[in-house]
């Protein structure tokens, strides 16, 4: 059992590839993660995958000089494991919020603090082609689709998203999201206009 491996014998453990030890720790972090990732946009698939990354790093840890950590181990895979789901997770979303309708209306201060004014009108240009094609890509999902990837870019929380959208569960969100997304991109890449900004 988990518990009667202190934080020590875990670290040794994973320093001497204990098999047992490795396989009891994974077990016991991945029950935890399985069940946090679901619930804050993640899938089963992405709990082992980020599990992984969790375990990976904390084996590479434990074999540098003087690995010391202030938790009990399984709690600080447990943290690592949450801390690289949750960047993961606000770099997709700062990706995403780069195509959403409110940043293609915004004008920032990108094209102000460009000397350039040939470069400038030539972005400004690329920048208004980019905002129609995406525009007339997201008006032609269906009703649906397009108030669920709005309310994605306002709200992390997949459960407040099932709530608004009073979907089922979580799971059918998840699942509602990504074919959206997934529809929304072949529209794009099969824009006219987008193939002839790609070949510019």
């Amino acid at each position: 059992m988990i518990e009667e491996y202190s934080s020590a014998k875990i670290i040794r453990g994973f320093k001497e590839n204990d098999e047992a030890i490795i396989k009891e720790v994974y077990n016991f972090c991945f029950g935890y993660i399985s069940w946090f990732l679901p619930k804050n946009g993640g899938t089963f698939e992405d709990a082992k995958d980020i599990m992984q990354e969790a375990m990976l790093l904390f084996f590479r840890n434990c074999r540098t000089q003087n690995f010391k950590i202030e938790n009990a181990a399984t709690t600080h895979i447990i943290n690592s494991a949450k801390f690289i789901w949750l960047n993961k997770r606000r770099k997709v979303s700062a990706n995403i919020k780069n195509y959403s309708l409110d940043y293609l209306e915004a004008k920032g201060t990108y094209y102000e603090e460009m000397d350039d004014k040939a470069k400038l009108k030539e972005k400004e240009k690329e920048y208004d082609q980019k905002r129609k094609v995406y525009k007339s890509c997201f008006q032609e999902l269906k009703e649906e689709c397009k108030e669920l990837l709005t309310l994605a870019l306002k709200y992390e929380e997949t459960s407040e998203i099932t709530k608004r959208m009073k979907f089922k569960d979580d799971a059918s969100t998840i699942d509602k999201k990504r074919r959206c997304k997934q529809k929304l991109l072949e529209l794009i890449s099969n824009h006219p206009n987008y193939k002839k900004l790609k070949n510019e």
